[in-house]
């Protein structure tokens, strides 16, 4: 499978706050083969995420004010312990050894606050007032989360769960109006023959508040947990397949590609992240991402055990596009 560089534009991935430095106690499996560890932080694998919403002007930059929704999801690559190296041992995602998987699904709103078309650079901010606005993790004995499909990622044991309150990003189209990348899926084979991408790359960073954190997987007594995800999200695919949908909790699955791989995705159009003024039929909103992400922790004493924990989690997962477009 052939598997190319990152796009040369990559990195606009967040740093980490030197406050999200502290170490938390999991039990990745509740008991099963692998014993408790310190985790300083997750690192989530190359996923996907998609925008729904995108909406330009005569320029091709995006309309400030614009509301966008965002739908994510990966798989966990590695537990990373308090010395920032990924901690050894486990049966995380172990095909030879009964391994099990932590998946991630999310969604929530964003709005446009400032956009360019001259440099292709644009900039959104949360929106922790949209319904549609969720984070769960679970934990999964069987290993059948699909990038590809996009199915297995929301099943299993729910371990964490809570809503977005904050967040920011931004996303710097790198191809020039008019002009491609390629194909979508530059990931081993074309999945999606004929659908093509400009290419881009960006860095989001969200917050938000954990409603529910499941005691037999997170250790640690009753505390505030800050989790950072840094994440970036890149054009075209080279590191994953797209995926074919996402879920969703208004419609169970948000209805991005309601095909089978092998044809193109719908909702996107023959040029992801392309408008109608660069290519005939190329009028939708929707444009998907491939993201990347990890996480790291901050722990503080609660004053009451009723507190509710606190997390920051950044999601690789939107930019937005912004381009010239061809005046009509």
């Amino acid at each position: 499978m052939k598997i190319k560089a990152l796009v040369a534009a990559v990195g606009l991935a967040l740093a980490a706050s030197a406050a999200y430095a502290d170490t938390v106690t999991v039990n990745p499996d509740n008991g099963g083969i692998d014993a408790p560890i310190s985790v300083g932080s997750l690192d989530w694998s190359q996923g996907n995420a998609q925008l729904r919403g995108l909406q330009t002007d005569a320029n091709g930059a995006p309309f400030v004010g614009t509301s966008l929704q965002v739908y994510a999801h990966a798989t966990l690559s590695a537990f990373t312990g308090p010395n920032g190296k990924p901690v050894g041992g486990t049966n995380l995602n172990n095909p030879a050894a009964s391994g099990y998987e932590w998946t991630f699904v999310a969604g929530f709103t964003e709005t446009v606050i400032a956009s360019n078309g001259a440099n292709g650079q644009a900039s959104f901010q949360v929106v922790p007032s949209a319904p549609e606005n969720f984070f769960r993790v679970y934990y999964d004995p069987s290993q059948d989360a699909d990038p590809l499909s996009g199915n297995g990622f929301d099943n299993g044991t729910l371990i964490l769960a809570g809503n977005i309150s904050s967040g920011s990003g931004d996303f710097t189209r790198t191809t020039p109006p008019f002009g491609t990348a390629g194909p979508l899926d530059q990931f081993g084979d074309d999945n999606y023959p004929g659908l093509q991408s400009v290419a881009g790359t960006g860095g989001t960073r969200a917050q938000g508040t954990v409603t529910f954190s499941n005691p037999a997987f997170f250790q640690t007594s009753p505390l505030i947990i800050a989790l950072n995800l840094q994440s970036q999200q890149n054009l075209p695919f080279e590191q994953q397949d797209p995926s074919a949908f996402f879920y969703s909790l208004v419609n169970a699955l948000a209805q991005s590609a309601p095909t089978v791989p092998g044809a193109s995705i719908t909702n996107l159009g023959p040029v992801n992240g392309a408008s109608s003024s660069e290519c005939t039929g190329c009028g939708t909103t929707n444009v998907m991402f491939q993201t990347d992400g990890s996480t790291a922790f901050t722990v503080a004493r609660v004053p009451e055990p009723g507190s509710l924990a606190l997390m920051a989690l950044g999601l690789g997962l939107a930019g937005v596009f912004s381009r010239r477009v061809k005046k009509s």
